[in-house]
């Protein structure tokens, strides 16, 4: 009996710790949801830090390869919310942050890239590009993209 017990705690509390991993990252695709951690464990061709200030990106312009493994490292240095979306865009990406999302920012499946933080969070953003363009980041929190909080990726 007290084998079994062993044996069910064990099972209950690496179901919790997996749980609590994968809570910390999560993965999508601008076509599909389910995403590629396996992003994490190649090394990325390129490093772009962005910080998102109130009201602003730093830097506002990025370029980077097609076909290639770029990270993208975010810092919100403000004292409110941020995020860092991209609308529309062929990319693999696999996301990990410092916390949570801010409360009432959730993915928004209309978004092909949408990574909310609150203030003085941190994340990392890996994205696999796949075809070349312009694409505009922006800031969804009301009022920030006209205010200004927007910039271009650059995809070579």
């Amino acid at each position: 009996m007290a084998m079994k017990f062993g044996i069910g705690l064990f099972i209950v509390l690496a179901v919790v710790g997996v749980a609590s991993l994968l809570a910390s990252r999560q993965v999508g695709h601008s076509h599909d949801a389910a995403g590629d951690l396996a992003l994490f464990e190649q090394p990325a061709a390129q490093t772009l830090t962005v910080k998102l200030a109130d009201i602003s990106f730093a830097p506002a312009a990025l370029r980077a390869q097609r076909n290639s493994l770029v990270e993208v490292a975010l810092e919100n240095t403000g004292r409110l919310d941020h995020d860092f979306t991209i609308k529309k865009i062929d990319v693999d990406q696999a996301l990990e942050r410092s916390g949570a999302a801010p409360a009432g920012h959730q993915h928004v499946d209309e978004y092909a890239v949408h990574v909310a933080l609150g203030a003085s969070q941190t994340a990392r953003l890996r994205l696999h590009l796949h075809a070349p363009g312009t694409y505009t980041f922006f800031c969804t929190v009301l009022g920030h993209e006209q205010a200004g909080m927007r910039g271009t990726l650059v995809v070579e």
